[in-house]
């Protein structure tokens, strides 16, 4: 098991910091200013987002647009054909006929909460197919948020479910195929809800709309709004139709059909499933690393035995996509543990399940893969191209070069929308065509001199054009029209922080998330504001005094020097979901303390290694993990120095490498004699300062709580 705890350090996770920092001032000689915003997203790194503003500004009136619209998140919402992107600043949409992204109006952004910025990785929102609904965490504190339904027709906000569980893979929530239905988890129970009843004011309550236990792991739309339910080991088929009798009569009836039965339990915290289009085979990943085809709908009897399609992955490989064709040919993209290298295995059920083997494809270095609309084309993302193959043969059909793509969609059987670094575009698939549609960052930006015009003064004057420039595409920005515009290249002049009515200059921000702030100084009215407010903080003040430091059983630092904590992962008999644990402190750039004992480094030397390897710190758990208020042990000073000493040769036996002198024992139990047998030997005992109690464990069925459950 591998629990959690923290404790306060200095020089660990930095909670609280600067999100974004401003740059790059251009002030127009006719007040419109150019700037550029830097954020820091996992994943994706740094990046930079470009406003335009239109001067004078004012508490009630700031005249700021966004000018670029990086795709943290990218989706393609096929009924309504809209293309959506998400970042930190918001969230915007296109119709590709306009030359301009739109942020989703009276939604929380950016610029409409006064420059507000959400940290780390960004929560995730589901859009209903046919656009009409966003479904979203509203009012998030800590690890809980409320599910709120965003109706984009009559701009009305419902609240779904309070107090639900945060996630940032993906929204706990799944759209049927035709948007009148969705189902949401919420304390590991699911339920439905229909939009039709919603709409009209006759949604029942949610207890008559259960429909059993389970997360979003556990369940799987298909094309034709079927739903596929696991429970237990047990899997189900329930059409949307049946939603209603079900859940109102959910302590009676099973949730659904039984279609097939899985060789075990599924855990939907380790465990995943893909149902195949006819409904007549299932893949089946266990743990992370056994991936298995499972028949359905042949119930327990079999005449003769059968052999099944099985892949055995390595140690922290993880399914990143499938696709499974309507013609039964599978394809499998495996990221192989927290570098980026990957593999495609493909799999052909058209013939005999039985005969069928996980084929292994040259190709190397793909990033992502997305299939067109039918099926009959697949687009594979490069670290510098797209690859268009047709799907049966897999042959070479089409290769569009593109700087950094992050992000590839079919629109159209012959269409594809490419999101990248720099820009997006689409392209097609017979001639290669190309039609520009937003700047995801804008590499060079500035104003270069136009043609004299006609003042109100009766003089010439000379405008100044925005110039925007990612690659090979060159854009100008019309202010009045609030769209791009054709331009040609040209040269931009150097950047002016100041008009003959206003001078723009930078401010350092001590604290909050701006590390800087843009001020605008009125020179003909003597004044000087801010562009945009200060963010209001979102945390604590700091105590008064620091609370007392113990050295020799370390549980915290200073409290008054920095917002910062320390992870701690306690490693003792099991190492499920360690993978995705070091995949995710990779991610944001965090290093851990983990605590081994004896035991897990005998079981799990391999993942031992994969945490030294990730350049964690790794401390002493003991060499047995047993009780020391035991008596039968009998424990002193003389058994703990023992056991430290063994625990040090079992991990350099493993690893080759010592672990660091910082210990605890087994459920954190000290007293003098543990600290000074540690003591002697060079360790610093360390305790906890925050307890997870996910180290309490799981009550059977006729006990008296199921409140805990391990990390």
């Amino acid at each position: 098991m591998l629990t959690v705890g923290a404790f306060l350090l200095l020089g660990a996770v930095t909670l609280v910091s600067a999100e974004i920092v401003f740059s790059g001032l251009d002030l127009s000689s006719d007040n419109r200013l150019l700037f550029q915003g830097e954020v820091t997203a996992p994943h994706f790194g740094r990046y930079s987002a470009l406003f335009g503003a239109v001067l004078p500004a004012s508490e009630n009136r700031r005249d700021i647009r966004h000018l670029s619209f990086f795709p943290e998140r990218l989706e393609y919402l096929s009924e309504a054909d809209e293309l959506q992107i998400q970042n930190r600043f918001g969230v915007f949409r296109s119709r590709f006929d306009e030359t301009q992204f739109r942020p989703v109006e009276r939604f929380p952004s950016f610029l409409a909460d006064d420059g507000a910025l959400t940290p780390g990785k960004q929560t995730p929102i589901s859009a209903s197919p046919d656009g009409r609904f966003l479904l979203y965490f509203a009012e998030e504190r800590d690890a809980y948020a409320d599910l709120h339904l965003y109706d984009m027709v009559n701009e009305k906000v419902t609240e779904i479910a309070w107090g639900i569980d945060r996630r940032l893979d993906a929204a706990p929530v799944a759209w049927s195929p035709r948007s009148d239905f969705f189902v949401y988890e919420k304390h590991g129970e699911l339920y439905y809800f229909a939009i039709e009843q919603h709409l009209s004011n006759r949604l029942p309550d949610e207890q008559l709309r259960y429909l059993g236990p389970g997360s979003m792991g556990s369940l799987s739309w298909s094309s034709d709004g079927r739903l596929y339910y696991i429970r237990g080991s047990i899997v189900y088929e329930l059409y949307d139709v049946e939603f209603f009798l079900r859940g109102l009569y959910s302590p009676a009836l099973d949730p659904g059909r039984i279609i097939g039965r899985l060789p075990s339990s599924f855990d939907a915290s380790f465990d995943r499933f893909w149902v195949s289009p006819r409904a007549s085979s299932l893949l089946f990943e266990q743990d992370g690393q056994n991936l298995t085809l499972i028949r359905l709908g042949m119930g327990d009897h079999m005449d003769k035995p059968a052999t099944l399609p099985y892949l055995l992955l390595p140690r922290g490989a993880d399914i990143s996509r499938v696709v499974w064709g309507a013609n039964e040919i599978v394809t499998i993209l495996v990221q192989l543990g927290n570098n980026s290298d990957t593999m495609v295995y493909r799999l052909n059920l058209r013939t005999s399940i039985s005969g069928a083997v996980f084929q292994l494809l040259p190709d190397t270095g793909v990033r992502d893969i997305s299939p067109s609309p039918t099926g009959r084309h697949i687009a594979l993302l490069y670290a510098d191209r797209v690859q268009i193959k047709d799907y049966e043969r897999w042959s070479d059909m089409n290769e569009f070069h593109h700087p950094e793509p992050l992000h590839v969609r079919f629109r159209t059987e012959n269409e594809v929308i490419i999101g990248g670094r720099y820009y997006l575009e689409t392209r097609l698939l017979e001639n290669s065509g190309r039609t520009f549609l937003g700047f995801s960052q804008v590499e060079q930006y500035g104003f270069a001199p136009s043609d004299h015009v006609s003042g109100a003064n009766g003089r010439d004057e000379v405008t100044e054009q925005v110039r925007l420039r990612s690659g090979d595409v060159v854009r100008g920005y019309d202010f009045t029209s609030e769209r791009l515009v054709e331009a040609p290249a040209g040269v931009v002049r150097e950047a002016q922080g100041a008009s003959s009515k206003f001078r723009v200059y930078l401010q350092s921000q001590a604290g909050g998330p701006h590390q800087n702030t843009i001020m605008v100084r009125d020179i003909a009215a003597f004044g000087t504001s801010r562009l945009l407010p200060a963010p209001e903080r979102r945390y604590a003040e700091f105590p008064s005094e620091d609370d007392p430091i113990d050295f020799d059983h370390f549980r915290h630092g200073s409290r008054l020097r920095a917002r910062e904590i320390s992870l701690v992962f306690n490693a003792t008999d099991s190492a499920r979901g360690l993978p995705n644990i070091l995949r995710t402190l990779q991610t944001y750039g965090i290093r851990a303390t983990f605590f081994v004992n004896g035991e897990f480094i005998r079981r799990y030397p391999d993942a031992v290694r994969e945490i030294a390897e990730a350049g964690h710190e790794v401390g002493s758990m003991f060499h047995y993990h047993i009780d020391f208020s035991d008596v039968r042990f009998g424990v002193d000073r003389d058994f703990i120095k023992r056991g430290l000493a063994a625990n040090e040769d079992e991990y350099f036996a493993a690893t080759g490498r010592e672990l660091s002198l910082i210990w605890h024992a087994p459920y954190y139990l000290v007293n003098r004699d543990i600290v000074e047998a540690g003591k002697a030997l060079n360790y610093t005992y360390v305790g906890r300062d925050v307890d997870s109690l996910d180290w309490v464990p799981k009550r059977s069925p006729v006990g008296i709580s199921r409140l805990y459950q391990p990390s």
